[in-house]
């Protein structure tokens, strides 16, 4: 009986290590530029902030730059022009549209600023959580565009489960960011 307890414990305590290791180095936490945890990336484009900014708001150019999206459609283009607040589209990792996708609706749109999407309806993911945000943020930087992305959690509307969740997945999340912004930065620069 002792020597299975201590095996408990000694499994008990290798789960908080690794736990504590994985928070401890995810790109999931605290940046200096934002007033919460978040998962962010950026990269610096030879191109004008007007020129990132439209290329992103055009849902159509999603199979070009994404690494991880075959394509976004427009929902709600015969009320909403797509980008602009208010705007609804769905997200399909897969070309036939089966397995994982995800709806984004614009929250904020600052003209060659920011956008801000409410991300919901995650569907056939391994990890997911609710309320998470997503924003793009473009900077004029000596006539280049710094873009910014980022996601993290609607403020106070997380769980620490979803938090926990977040960790793990900001790993992933993270490469999916910088294979974007390296596409995004070669077809905005060509």
């Amino acid at each position: 009986m002792r020597k299975i307890f201590k095996y408990l414990l000694f499994f008990i305590l290798l789960v908080v290590m690794a736990l504590s290791v994985m928070v401890w180095f995810s790109p999931y936490g605290y940046k200096e530029s934002f007033s919460g945890r978040v998962v962010e990336e950026k990269i610096l484009i030879d191109a004008s902030v007007e020129d990132c900014y439209n290329y992103l708001g055009n849902s159509e150019n999603a199979v070009d730059w994404s690494v991880y999206v075959d394509h976004i459609t427009p929902l709600n283009s015969n009320t909403h022009k797509d980008g602009e607040i208010g705007s609804i589209r769905r997200c399909f990792k897969n070309k036939d549209e089966s397995g994982i996708y995800w709806d984004e609706e614009i929250l904020i749109n600052e003209k060659n600023k920011r956008r801000r999407l409410n991300i919901y309806n995650m569907q056939n993911f391994s990890i997911s959580g609710n309320n998470l945000l997503t924003e793009q943020l473009y900077v004029e930087k000596n006539g280049m565009c710094e873009i910014t992305v980022n996601l993290f959690f609607d403020k106070g509307k997380s769980s620490w489960l979803d938090e926990l969740k977040l960790y793990f997945a900001g790993y992933t999340v993270s490469e999916i960011f910088k294979g974007n912004l390296e596409r995004i930065k070669m077809l905005n620069e060509n």
